[in-house]
């Protein structure tokens, strides 16, 4: 049990770094996405807008569908954070019940001990 829990403790390390990654990605993807719409809506302004004007366009819109995806992962990743979380939760509820159990049995087995030596 204590190797399970191990593993998904180092299963949520790796999750929570690739979560900031992901996070930090999205973050890089709209601020970029907020410059490339000011750099457009300013180009719009000027009488003769550049051919580029349309390019930009279409890497607002890439970089849009890229924050997307980044986020629907993010989200999939917290859902497996929380899944590890809870077995991990539910491994120790189980190491401690066994802990108890052990002890209770060590406790019997001691006063057995005891009521074996004063019988004899």
């Amino acid at each position: 049990l204590d190797r399970e829990v191990a593993h998904l403790r180092g299963e949520c390390a790796g999750l929570s770094a690739a979560m900031a990654a992901v996070s930090s990605a999205a973050t890089a993807a709209a601020a970029t996405t907020a410059s490339s719409s000011r750099d457009t809506s300013q180009q719009q302004q000027t009488e003769q807008p550049p051919l580029g004007a349309l390019a930009d366009i279409v890497d607002v819109a890439v970089l849009k569908e890229r924050v997307a995806v980044a986020t629907n992962e993010l989200a999939s990743q917290a859902a497996r954070m929380s899944d590890a979380t809870q077995r991990i939760a539910a491994l120790e509820h189980d190491v401690s019940a066994a802990q108890r159990a052990a002890t209770a049995a060590a406790d019997a087995a001691r006063g057995a001990e005891a009521r074996a030596l004063a019988a004899a």
